[in-house]
């Protein structure tokens, strides 16, 4: 490393990425004269990524980066493996799979097992619906016999925010949330997956899932990042929409990207006794748009796209360019397109299955597709494109590597496909190596 010595810290890399088969997914990249000609379609390889401050630094060969390694830069030798850009899924959510990892009640401390149960007993379950934001969530309660149900007290006053006895007994933290918060986390950079888009969830579960990844990265531990939504299926006030739109902003501002709130997820149904009509859907877009928010609309039947195709471009008339996605798994006639003037200027998708771990649901059916809904086009999408999405300088260092080429897979195997590293911001977040080691380490210890 010749005149290393004189070089200043800042101009070293912390990390340096090398011996990997690098997938950019930059098609504009200066590639060099002598680079080798790959077959239509695969890009040129690339060797060495070098990290500084969490940043790309440099993309290139290993024997260009001489000068960018220190003493204490640290080398990770990925062994032939393919990087590439973190994945990035706008179609699930984490949280409600969280949920779904759940055994039992969440607070435990009045339910017995069942084997201490005395009979005879009965479960009441109860409807608690939110009128705001639409949200219902089912509540069960255990009556003994000849115990009768009586009927729901009015708290004295209101509770303060934070007050456990005001808190639905799923959404406190206990043992058994944060372990089910945990294995998410652990399923998301399993897959190569650096950002989550949570949709559809209820507002108050995905707030207490956003809190504990703001304590974990309050203390230093790296995470995947993770894109909040809120939730309205109902005719509501504009102004209250904005309103705990921009609390939800403020609130993740010091996160560094890490965690943002800056969706608006709209369902638009129809067959719902009550629902979001075309009126309502456009006030509500038009409130929130001059804060730059992204809208998500799920429309399920033919008339309620009609309605969020004709709220977009409501929204698009009055000059606002805020990303708009419409998933539905209907279409418009040529008569309904003709009545727009900006139906191309928002993104059209599939809707979501919430729960599932494809990442696909079987609609997208090339790889080459697939790879680039993963990482480039759905960085555009969540207005992120200039921070991920490709492997370039100056671009937040979120890598997803694989022990095998993910172009040789099928969408539907890739969307199965475990990696073996996965990291954010430049720190690894999932690495198969150390855990099955950490795991070894356990067995010895266990055994002795």
């Amino acid at each position: 490393m010749a005149f290393g010595f004189f070089k200043k810290k800042e101009e070293f890399a912390d990390k340096l990425f090398y011996n990997a088969y690098v997938y950019t997914m930059n098609e504009e990249i200066d590639w060099p004269d002598d680079a080798p000609e790959e077959e239509e379609g695969q890009l040129h390889w690339i060797n060495a990524v070098a990290v500084k401050d969490g940043r790309i630094m440099a993309v290139g060969d290993i024997s260009e980066m001489e000068s960018l390694i220190a003493d204490d830069t640290e080398k990770i030798d990925l062994g032939g493996r393919f990087l590439t850009p973190g994945f990035i899924d706008i179609h699930h959510s984490p949280v409600l799979r969280m949920a779904e990892n759940l055994r039992g009640p969440m607070d435990g401390d009045d339910v017995r097992d069942e084997e201490d149960r005395e009979e005879p007993v009965m479960e009441i379950e109860r409807e608690k619906f939110d009128p705001i934001f639409g949200t219902t969530r089912v509540e069960t309660e255990v009556l003994e016999e000849d115990e009768e149900e009586e009927p729901e007290e009015e708290p004295e006053g209101e509770l303060e925010a934070g007050d456990p006895e005001g808190e639905p007994a799923y959404l406190r933290p206990t043992d058994e949330f944060m372990q089910a918060f945990k294995e998410e986390l652990e399923a998301l950079g399993d897959h190569g997956i650096t950002t989550a888009v949570n949709i559809r969830t209820p507002n108050e579960l995905e707030l207490e899932f956003e809190d504990r990844l703001i304590e974990m990265y309050s203390e230093g531990r790296p995470c995947p990042r993770f894109f909040g939504s809120l939730f309205v299926s109902l005719p509501v006030f504009p102004e209250a929409v904005k309103s705990v739109l921009l609390q939800r902003r403020t609130k993740c501002t010091e996160m560094d990207g890490v965690v943002r709130n800056e969706v608006l997820y709209l369902l638009v149904d129809r067959q719902a006794s009550r629902h979001l009509d075309k009126r309502s859907l456009t006030a509500i877009m038009q409130e929130a748009a001059d804060r730059g928010f992204i809208f998500y609309i799920e429309a399920v039947g033919r008339e309620d796209l009609k309605a969020a195709y004709e709220a977009a471009d409501d929204l698009r008339n009055r000059g606002c360019k805020n990303t708009v996605i419409i998933a539905s798994d209907t279409e418009l006639g040529e008569g309904d397109r003709s009545e727009l003037s900006f139906d191309q200027s928002v993104f059209r998708t599939w809707r979501s299955t919430v729960t599932g771990r494809s990442f696909f649901e079987g609609e997208i059916n090339d790889i080459g597709e697939a790879m680039d809904y993963m990482t480039v086009v759905s960085a555009g999408l969540i207005g992120m494109e200039e921070e991920l999405g490709t492997i370039e300088k100056g671009k937040k260092a979120d890598f997803a590597i694989f022990d095998e080429d993910p172009y040789t897979l099928t969408p539907a195997e890739l969307s199965k496909a475990y990696c073996d590293m996965t990291v954010v911001d430049g720190e690894i977040v999932h690495d198969v190596d150390q855990e099955n080691d950490d795991f070894m380490m356990d067995m010895i210890m266990y055994s002795r």
